[in-house]
């Protein structure tokens, strides 16, 4: 039987971090995200979307997985589309280092660091 106490505690993360002790940084003010000392992506422009879930990442410390932290709107469907838009739009552009966000089919967003 799972135990699901640490998902019910904190509505926004229930996983811990990944065992990797490199985690990858988002910097609001810089709009940046890195990976160690590798810059991922720059915006540009603002990216409302990708940046509340880079947001979310980060203030609970890159733990394995997140809810979906982007606005509630009325539509479940339309929700759920803006979820995938902004996962897609995470994976482009990437520079120097790359990380891998995607779903699990039940609204969590995952990362991880893929390989060289």
């Amino acid at each position: 039987m799972l135990d699901h106490s640490a998902e019910r505690a904190s509505p926004k993360v229930a996983a811990a971090a990944p065992p990797s002790a490199l985690r990858p940084h988002w910097n609001p003010g810089k709009r940046e995200l890195w990976l160690g000392d590798r810059l991922v992506k720059r915006f540009l422009k603002p990216a409302p979307r990708q940046e509340c879930i880079l947001a979310a990442f980060e203030k609970l410390n890159w733990p394995e997985y997140i809810v979906n932290p982007l606005p509630h709107c009325r539509s479940k469907r339309r929700r759920q589309s803006r979820l995938h838009d902004a996962i897609e739009a995470l994976k482009d552009n990437q520079q120097e280092a790359r990380i891998r966000f995607y779903l699990n089919g039940i609204g969590h967003i995952l990362w991880e660091i893929e390989p060289e």
